[in-house]
């Protein structure tokens, strides 16, 4: 029966937003409990810094990143 309950209210919840919501692309949860429920806050990863293409005359030179926000 605990397994199930797990499965049910915790498991099920982040793999839903794993997959398609909140935690899709990163990020963190935190689990608590308001009103005898469990509650789940989640912070979503910040977008990840780009990559500036190389310019043919550079040299060769390293990619730079380039600040999204």
């Amino acid at each position: 029966p605990l397994a199930r309950v797990i499965q049910e209210h915790i498991k099920t919840p982040l793999a839903d937003e794993l997959l398609f919501g909140k935690l899709a692309k990163g990020g963190m949860v935190s689990v608590g409990v308001e009103d005898g429920k469990l509650c789940f806050a989640y912070v979503e990863a910040p977008p990840k810094a780009k990559k500036k293409k190389k310019e043919p005359d550079d040299g060769g030179g390293e990619e730079i990143p380039e600040l999204v926000q």
